[in-house]
């Protein structure tokens, strides 16, 4: 395994490029070599992990390979999200780009020049499920309010009534009013129309 100051130099300047990048907006400049060296760390972790007899030292090697693992991908993810952005804003990735995050911003280029849009009108895409509701004005109606929850029920109109709280407004036929007194709902007319 690399000497324990070498330990100590790479995880110190992960952590320092880590928090570099996410305390800043722009992208920061990383050395090319940081992540090939987390690499060969991570690799060397594993192997001191099973090469340890005692259980303890083990699980310490496996969790200190899992902490370099997430902070190395919340890099990554920090990293590219500013790439994305960048290049969503301004058509163009900012200038220091690591060889890996290169390839990432011209696929995401090619994918957003590809996928750009021509302005046309949107038909409403629920147009084919849409009820028209249609008010029969023959029917005499009442606006009343709920002055307790009401359970959900089928009216006299065959519409479903459901999510009726205190306080809910309804206009609704009168008959559904009367089929609401006879189940004994609490409910006040406030208004014919």
């Amino acid at each position: 395994m690399e000497s324990k100051k070498s330990f100590i130099e790479t995880f110190t300047n992960l952590i320092l490029a880590w928090t570099k990048e996410y305390e800043n907006s722009d992208l920061q400049d990383i050395d090319p070599d940081l992540f090939s060296s987390i690499s060969f760390f991570l690799v060397e972790l594993e192997k001191k992990a099973l090469e340890e007899e005692n259980s303890i030292s083990r699980e310490i090697f496996s969790m200190y390979k899992k902490i370099v693992e997430w902070i190395l991908a919340d890099l990554t993810l920090i990293r590219k999200l500013k790439i994305a952005s960048k290049i969503i804003a301004y058509g163009q990735p900012p200038k220091k780009l690591l060889p890996e995050e290169i390839a990432f911003a011209d696929a995401l280029k090619i994918v957003l020049e590809t996928s750009e849009r021509k302005e046309r009108v949107v038909e409403d895409p629920l147009k084919s499920v849409r009820v028209k509701c249609s008010k029969d004005e023959t029917i005499e109606r009442l606006i009343v309010i709920s002055q307790s929850k009401l359970r959900s029920f089928v009216g006299a109109d065959t519409l479903v009534y459901r999510g009726l709280r205190k306080g809910t407004i309804m206009n609704i036929p009168k008959k559904n009013y009367e089929l609401l007194i006879s189940k004994k709902a609490y409910v006040k007319s406030i208004y014919q129309g």
